[in-house]
């Protein structure tokens, strides 16, 4: 007797699947890991918008108004990083603080950008910036949407084996067209031909608004 697809399959947002995987492969380093939404993440960095971030140094560069504005610009930078697997960082130690308040502010300092973002203020700004958040998420053993990929594709790319086979499994993704580089390349391997994205199911809203009609 067949499962029901429910049970056979898993279904879920891209990020709760790598934190899924995360969790199940590398549990020494994210078991106890969660998930920032939006909200959540926008208020942990106002949290340390002028101590830990420095974020006060963007904003002076950017010209725009406090908080918000600084805010829009700076995670849309730091996501599109993501997005394209192009954040490169280096801590020199790699295992985060357990301990808050100076210990974590020594750790979060040490970290640095090894992605060229320019030789201008304004990009050393956000560098600094950009890698002190990243080291203020796992300080705080948190990952928001963008970084919960980078994580789960690049902890692959270091143990293929951790890989589902493309021939035990059938992806069916939503809305394919919208995906980011960095999630066509996890999917990638999960096909059984290199490049073929004939197994790849999109189903768009209004398929979905039409189908409601009939």
């Amino acid at each position: 007797m067949r499962k029901p697809i429910s049970q056979a399959c898993i279904i879920g947002t891209i990020h709760g699947y790598c934190l899924a995987k995360l969790r199940e492969y590398w549990s020494d380093d994210y078991h106890n890991f969660d998930i920032l939404d939006e909200s959540a993440r926008s208020s942990l960095i106002f949290r340390e918008y002028r101590g830990i971030l420095g974020l006060e140094k963007l904003q002076s560069e950017l010209g725009v108004g406090p908080f918000s504005g600084v805010l829009e610009q700076f995670i849309r930078g730091y996501d599109q990083l993501h997005e394209h697997n192009r954040f490169d960082i280096c801590i020199t130690d790699n295992s985060p603080p357990y301990e808050l308040g100076q210990k974590e502010r020594d750790w979060c300092a040490k970290a640095k950008l090894r992605t060229h973002v320019g030789d201008s203020e304004k990009g050393a700004a956000f560098s600094e910036s950009s890698t002190r958040y990243y080291a203020y998420l796992c300080c705080h053993r948190f990952l928001d949407f963008a970084t919960s990929q980078t994580e789960s594709f690049r902890n692959l790319i270091d143990d293929p084996s951790k890989h589902p086979l493309s021939s035990e499994i059938h992806l069916v993704i939503d809305e394919v067209q919208d995906i980011n580089p960095l999630q066509r390349d996890s999917s990638m391997p999960l096909l059984p031909t290199q490049g073929d994205w004939q197994p790849l199911v999109t189903i768009t809203k209004p398929f979905m608004d039409s189908e409601a009609q009939k």
